[in-house]
């Protein structure tokens, strides 16, 4: 098994941006769910910012405006979600830099992405512009990340209680451009989203929660005694990419087997004569349980063992995650005895 970190690449002139700011905007109440009124998102979920930290927008060595994070909301898209962040600006009349004004107006272009709390990347943030006159006394604008359903699970599977909440890093590219000049600033964000906001958005976006299970193919988790097992399932999911949904549930009956030699005397094994005994059966420990598991897989796999061909994609995927399962726990068993 193997872990990937992902990130994006920096152009050379992204490089130019002046030094990093972390602004940690996580002091804040949920509002009662609401639609963003007056724009195009109007009706999705909405999360409000009681409380929002800012941070400065230089131009020319002067901090012309502040942004914040006003709300967070996220919708469906086509077979992923997207995060939308609405970003307000406020001006600071006292220090407009010239030659800004009605006539010369600053082109402010975002971009960036969004990670997790172990910096892993989550999403990109799609390029938007912004043109700032400076002779308004705020501004905002809704960026958008398109965010996989893959990427939200992982994302809720990070919570170790149904009452942890979510910290997204969001680090936004600001790129300010006039007929002129052309300078790049980097504003990084830390953004708690409470666990009920959480749900809720995950609910807006109809998500459906999923689960993954990793299962061992090779090196120390899995012992010397199930190597041939593990042989013999990597063989099965290769049938179950070549669409061959027969030979893949044959293919777990050996694994299966394979596993039982290797547990050999440690584990009682348990035949089918002691599944009609009520009064054994019920007095099964769990250990003889686990071999009665193993005993049904291997029934599953019969038909197929013996040439029937008619077997769906759902029959394969579900033997072979059964067996798969039943290799992890031994895997783990015999590693740790």
């Amino acid at each position: 098994m193997t872990s990937m970190r992902h990130g994006t690449s920096q152009s050379d002139a992204t490089n130019q941006r002046s030094p990093s700011r972390l602004i940690d905007a996580t002091s804040y109440r949920s509002s009662k769910l609401r639609g963003a009124q007056g724009n195009e998102h109007t009706g999705r979920t909405a999360r409000k910012l009681d409380t929002m930290t800012s941070t400065a927008l230089i131009f020319n060595q002067t901090s012309f405006a502040s942004t914040s994070i006003y709300n967070v909301q996220m919708r469906r898209g086509l077979d992923h979600a997207v995060l939308l962040m609405n970003f307000r600006f406020h001006n600071n009349f006292s220090s407009m830099p010239t030659p800004l004004g009605p006539e010369m107006p600053l082109v402010i272009h975002f971009s960036g992405e969004v990670r997790n709390s172990e910096a892993d990347h989550i999403a990109d943030i799609s390029s938007a512009h912004l043109r700032w006159y400076g002779n308004r006394a705020e501004d905002s604008i809704y960026l958008q990340a398109p965010i996989s359903f893959a990427a939200l699970s992982i994302l809720n599977e990070s919570r170790k209680t149904s009452a942890d909440s979510i910290r997204l890093a969001i680090a936004l590219n600001v790129g300010m451009q006039t007929s002129k000049d052309w300078q790049h600033q980097l504003v990084e964000f830390t953004h708690r989203i409470a666990a009920s906001d959480w749900l809720a958005l995950l609910e807006e976006t109809r998500h459906t929660q999923t689960s993954t299970i990793e299962i061992p193919l090779a090196g120390s988790a899995v012992p010397s005694g199930l190597a041939t097992a593990m042989t013999r399932y990597r063989a099965a999911l290769q049938h179950l990419q070549l669409c061959q949904w027969d030979d893949a549930i044959a293919e777990c009956r050996q694994v299966i087997e394979d596993v039982s030699k290797a547990v050999g005397a440690s584990e009682s094994s348990i035949g089918w004569p002691q599944f009609g005994d009520r009064e054994r059966r019920e007095a099964w420990t769990f250990s003889e349980r686990c071999s009665a598991l193993r005993t049904i897989i291997r029934h599953t796999t019969h038909l197929a063992h013996h040439g029937e061909s008619n077997f769906t994609a759902r029959d394969a995927r579900y033997v072979v995650e059964l067996t798969g399962v039943v290799a992890k726990f031994y895997s783990a068993c015999l590693t740790s005895s």
